[in-house]
Formats: structure tokens, sequence, C-alpha cells
């Protein structure tokens, strides 16, 4: 279904396909119905129809979820509308009170859907047998359980309807007779779900690039993969056995053919400045791009998902609400190069007067993170010493939300994650990428989310730090150089006195690994342990590239080996043989600094928190970024411990529920300095305090956006202890 005519999306979109279901959908007296035998004979054409209702409620993933969050916050300009969601004011959300607040809207996309469904023809084949529709077929049944995600998430318990309603006596019917409804809690037992679950491994169609002059995004990145789709949903209901199918669904797209590497060309770094002591967060070297990525979805690219936008009007919708919101007007400029070649384009232009910026919060949690450089020179590079950069934080938060000078002198911060250069260089600066629903970071911080919660808090914590890789980067070709004088090499609960496993165990155990087929053919990091080599040469030989996590557990490890979920094949965290180094010329550390890249230091690790960390050393001594210490800090900065846990309570398996729920609060704090301002975060706080049955969970965090944790907003946290108002108000029964 390839075809050349079908190269620019938004040209189709923008044409009035009649493949539309009621506008108004659930609210009363609409007179406005498609006759949906009328459009039946081209389904290919309803399917792009459903892209295009897509794009109308594509910007308040972003709005909903993040003005409910704790990283946006309002300004002095703000309105009265963005207000009122941002303070869960119920009394004036009420349902189309504002164009962000329509769920007739949600429910014009799943009558499409279902209208599509109801008359699409799978059974259909071309001269070569194949099922014309059914790629189309299951795509529409993914968007239809992604846009009932939405739903719960947004309203709570919302009408389930999976027939096509065609005039206004079946919607009036269906609600004052109570229809059948669903919740975050029962979406993954429907028969949309089940129909999904066996649609899940069709290959997704490919129509080429979308739009017209300009390539907006290519057709595979508009595709809402099922396994994701269903992970998604399996991961908010929230038990330990649904945290497991989610695990599942997120490893079969991970380890499909485009699913999973992570590149990590795009770390942002941050420096000082010689001369006057700042910090420098000018070099994101890629990493803001990610979003501009307009390619095909391969293992190279990061985004995954987006519902893109017109650079102009002409050829479709053009989404200004997100970008407006934050400070950026949408300006056009033409461009005439000769009498018959006229160019448009939009720009964004800085305004002052936005209504939403980051929030107090949210630049809290990156000044607590700890940057980390090594100092020393490239001929002994194992006695570089580890270093925190003072006063940087996490650097992707300076990159993504950056201060600006207004005409006053002062300083104004701005979100600029999507349009990263509209404040230095605005013609060049529009995104037609927003928003990006899934990128593969996000992805892996759901896995590391669901895999935690089923146990694996180790292998969670790994995806931050270290990364998964194929276990032929684990294991060594000779077992006897990874024998070395017995230490922490990894725990064992049953040994009461050391928790460390012996050499001759060791040895035994590294044997076993080593002959086990499932082992040695697929799992990630079982052997994950620091066999510690004798010396540096044997290491670098023997793993060049690798990581190492020797904070995972013997039992851990052990029952990885029964989890499919953990069963990977290939690399997922691409490793690096270079890292962000520092140079002293002389005693005094502030002058003259210089940074190179020498080669072949396979010591650090590339998790997703070196991507706005700096290098984490594989050591656990050496990096501020260890097991214990992040436990023990999540401990007492969420959970409420005044002491510090010691290594041998943190591997206690009567701690396992204790060391959860802080890799979860670790995870929690990685989402928001990743993916911040994407759209994600009160789903993502909405699902940990679901995991944890704790509505203060999420009450107390998004009560801390305008100052810290320990100094919450106590009348709206009181107000979102109550679930029920986590929830926009919908249409009330008669």
């Amino acid at each position: 279904m390839k075809k050349n005519i079908i190269s620019s999306l938004l040209i189709v979109l923008a044409m009035s396909i009649g493949f539309s279901s009621c506008e108004d959908m659930l609210e009363a007296n609409n007179e406005r119905h498609a006759d949906i035998n009328s459009v039946v004979g081209d389904t290919l054409y309803g399917y792009w129809g459903i892209l295009k209702s897509l794009q109308n409620i594509g910007e308040r993933y972003v709005i909903l979820g993040e003005c409910r969050g704790d990283l946006v916050d309002g300004t002095e300009y703000i309105s009265d509308s963005i207000s009122s969601i941002l303070k869960f004011d119920k009394a004036n959300n009420t349902d189309g009170s504002n164009r962000y607040l329509r769920m007739a809207d949600f429910y014009h996309v799943i009558n499409s859907c279902n209208a599509f469904i109801h008359n699409c023809d799978t059974a259909r084949v071309d001269g070569r047998k194949n099922q014309v529709m059914k790629k189309e077929y299951a795509q529409v049944c993914a968007i239809r359980a992604w846009i009932y995600l939405q739903l719960v998430q947004i309203y709570g318990d919302v009408p389930y309807i999976t027939e096509p309603m065609i005039s206004t006596a079946q919607i009036d019917n269906y609600w004052e007779n109570d229809g059948a409804t669903v919740n975050a809690s029962t979406l993954k037992d429907q028969s949309i779900i089940r129909e999904l679950i066996s649609l899940r491994n069709i290959e997704p169609m490919n129509y080429g690039n979308y739009g017209y002059s300009t390539i907006i995004c290519h057709a595979t990145q508009c595709i809402f993969p099922a396994n994701l789709v269903l992970g998604d949903i399996f991961l908010l209901e929230g038990s330990t056995a649904s945290c497991e199918r989610a695990a599942q669904f997120y490893y079969d797209y991970l380890n499909s053919e485009n699913g999973g590497p992570v590149h990590f060309n795009g770390k942002c770094y941050a420096s000082r400045n010689q001369r006057d002591e700042s910090i420098d967060y000018s070099d994101y070297n890629g990493w803001i791009d990610i979003f501009r990525n307009k390619n095909e979805v391969t293992n190279a690219t990061e985004l995954i998902t987006v519902i893109p936008s017109s650079t102009n009007k002409l050829w479709g919708t053009v989404q200004r609400g997100v970008n407006e919101l934050f400070g950026f007007e949408p300006s056009l400029a033409v461009k005439t190069d000769t009498a018959s070649n006229t160019s448009a384009s939009i720009y964004l232009a800085p305004n002052f007067e936005r209504q939403l910026t980051a929030s107090k919060g949210y630049e809290n949690l990156s000044a607590n993170q700890e940057y980390e450089f090594y100092l020393g020179t490239n001929s002994n590079p194992l006695q570089d010493s580890v270093r925190v950069l003072e006063g940087a934080g996490d650097a992707r938060f300076h990159i993504a939300c950056p201060n600006a000078t207004d005409e006053d002198g002062a300083s104004v911060r701005f979100v600029t994650k999507q349009n990263p250069r509209a404040l230095t260089n605005p013609s060049n600066s529009y995104s037609t990428t927003y928003p990006v629903i899934y990128r593969k970071a996000t992805v892996w911080l759901r896995f590391a989310e669901a895999i935690n919660r089923a146990g694996f808090p180790g292998y969670a914590f790994a995806i931050l730090k270290s990364g998964m890789v194929n276990n032929s980067k684990w294991l060594p070709a000779d077992s006897a150089l990874y024998i070395a004088t017995p230490a922490y090499y990894y725990y064992d609960y049953t040994d009461t006195v050391a928790h460390h496993v012996t050499a001759a165990t060791q040895t035994a155990l590294v044997n076993s690994l080593l002959t086990d087929s499932i082992i040695t053919d697929s799992l990630a990091a079982v052997a994950a342990v620091q066999f510690q080599p004798a010396t540096y040469s044997q290491w670098q030989t023997q793993a060049l590239g690798s990581t190492v996590c020797n904070y995972i557990s013997l039992q851990e490890m052990t029952k990885a080996k029964s989890r499919p979920y953990l069963q990977f094949l290939t690399d997922y965290f691409n490793g690096s043989d270079k890292v962000d180094y520092v140079s002293i010329s002389n005693s005094d550390y502030n002058t003259g600094v210089t940074r190179y890249n020498p080669n072949n230091n396979t010591y650090i690790t590339n998790g997703i928190h070196w991507r706005g960390c700096g290098g984490m050393a594989y050591n656990e001594s050496r990096t501020s970024f260890n097991y214990v210490n992040q436990i023990n800090k999540m401990l007492t900065t969420y959970e409420g411990d005044t002491l510090a846990m010691t290594k041998e309570a943190i591997y206690d398996e009567a701690n396992e529920a204790k060391v959860i729920n802080a890799i979860e609060d670790l995870i929690c704090d990685e989402m928001a300095l990743e993916s911040g301002i994407e759209g994600n975060r009160f789903f993502d706080l909405m699902r940990m305090a679901r995991h944890r049955n704790d509505n203060d969970f999420l009450a107390r965090r998004v009560a801390a956006r305008k100052s810290s944790y320990d100094s919450p907003d106590e009348a709206l946290r009181t107000r979102l202890q109550t679930e029920s108002n986590w929830y926009l108000p919908t249409r009330t029964r008669q």
C-alpha cells in the first residue's frame, strides 16, 4: 500500500474525509453524525481520518499530563482556565469549559475507531494472498486502546463503547441507561484489550515520509506499537502479576528488530567556565535533537511515536497550544527565491508573558543531582579521581529549561525542550513532532518500573546506571581471570555472616554460567557481577566496552533465569569507549582546565542517568550514583527513614519491599529528569501511587511543585489524598 500520492499525511488529513463520528460524542442534543456506510468504500482514508482526529487531542496529552504534575507551574500571566487545571479546581474544570477539557474529542476518536473496526474487511487479500487491511486494522485497535488509557487516567471511570454510534438516540440511550464503564483497574480485562493482545505481533504498515515540501515525520513514527500500549495498560493496573505482564510486553517490543538499543551520543554536558567559574550547559550534543528526528523508526532512532503538527496551515493542523502556553508564538515567514519559488514556514517568537514555566520543585530536583567527571591523565586512567562539578546538577534540566533575559534585565526561565534553538535562533526552531508519545528512553524507564515491581530492583537500577547488554559482554573467555580475593562480589541471602560468595563458590558459579545454554545465549545481566580481574589489562582485554553490575544479588540473578522478560539477545545500551575527562595543567582547579576524550577507557557505564549527570564508574565505591547510596538517599528523602541502611540490611530479603519502594522513587526522579514536560508526569505519579496503594505518594509530590518535597502546599496535598480529585469531572448521568 506504499504510494507516492500519500506522501503528505497532512494534506490528506486536511481534506474533509467523511470518516468521522459524532463530533460532540456524549454531549446532549448533538445533530452531527457521519453516515458510516458512505465511507466504507476506502478504509485507508478512514485510517487517515483517525490520525487527523488524534491531532485534536495530541496537545492535551502534554497539557493535562504536565499541568497536573509537579514539574510545571503557572506564572503571573496564567489564564483562569489553565490555572484551574493546575489547582485541580473541579468546580471550574467542567467538561468543555475550555478546549483542553472536551471529553467528547476522545470519544470522537473512539467512535471513528469503532466504525473502522466494524466495517474493515480484514479477509480481503491481494494477488499475493496478503490480507491488505490487516495491518491498519491492528493499528486502529492499538489507537483505540491507547485512547481508553488516556480516558481512564484523565477522567477515572468512563463509558466503555465498542460499537459505532451513528445517531443521537443511540448515544442518549447508552448514557441514560447506565451503559458499561471502565477504569484503570478494569481496562486490562476488557474485550478490546484481549483482541489487541492477539494482534500485537502484526508488522506495522510503512507509508514512507509524511509532509508536503518539508518532511514532517516518517509514517512509522505515527504508529502506536501494540506492545507498548499493552505494557502501559497493565502497568497502570499495578498488581505484581500485571507488572510482570507489562514487563513482558515492554520486553517484546524492546527485543524486536527496531525496538530497544539506546544510543547515547545525546549526552548533555556541563562544564565550568574558566573565567568566571559559572557553569556552562551549552553542549547538549544531540540530546535535544532526538525530538526533531524525522527518520524511519529503527534501532538507531530515539523517537517511536509522535502526533505530528504541520508547519503550515495550508497543509494541515498546526498544533500551537503547548508552544504558546510555554511562551513561544508561531509567526509566519515567507521566502521568495525566484518568481516561481515561494516558500512559507513557521518560526517561534519568544513571549515573556508566558503562562507556564518549569516549577521550583523541578529545579530543585535537578540541583540535587551530582554531575560526575574524572580528573587525571590518559596514561593511567584507573588512578583518576571521580569529582562532582559543584553547582551543576543535572544538565538535562538546564538545557531543556534555560534562562533568558527579558527587556528589564530580569532572568526568566523558558521551557524550550521541544524547541532548543527558539531563544538563540528562532528562524530555525519550529518542531513538527510534538507531542512525543513514545521514545526509547521512556520505554526503558517504564520497563525498569515494571521489573522493579516484579521483584528485580537491581536490574531496574542497572537501566539507570549501567544499561543492559548482551550476555556475551559479561562472561569472560577464561573464568580464572575473574577469581580474586573474596569480597562483595554479589550477595547471597543464605550467607548470614558475610553475605558474599566465596572464591570457590564463585568459580563454580562462573563455570555453570558458561555452560548454561539459557544463560550464555540470552540473559542480559545474570553475570553482571564484578568478577574482579587481577590487573586492569586483563579487565580491558576480557570486557572491552562492557559494564558491570556487581550490585545485583545472587538471589535476584538466579530468579531472573526463569523470567522470559529478562532474556535479552543483543546490546541495548550502547557502551562507549570515550568519557568526559578534564586534565589539570596546574594546581588551581578552576584554571587551565581542558577537556578531552581518551580512547579505551571502558570503565564508564552508560545508563540513562548518564545522559545528564556525566559518567558513572563501574566500581561502586568510586561513584556517588551507586546502589547503596541511592537507596539510602531515596529512603531519607521520600520514605521518612532517618538512619541509613547498611549494605547488609539493603540485601536482607526482609527489607525487599522497602528497597523496591526506594528504587521506584529513584526511577520516578529519573523519569522527571529525562522525560519532564513531555506529557508523562502526572500519569507516572498516578501509576506509582497505585502500585503502593498510597495516594500521598502523588499528593505530596504535586504539592511540592512550588518549593520542595519537605515544604508542600498542604491544602493541595490534602485535596489530592482523595483519588477522585485526581480526575476531571465528566458529564453527570441524569
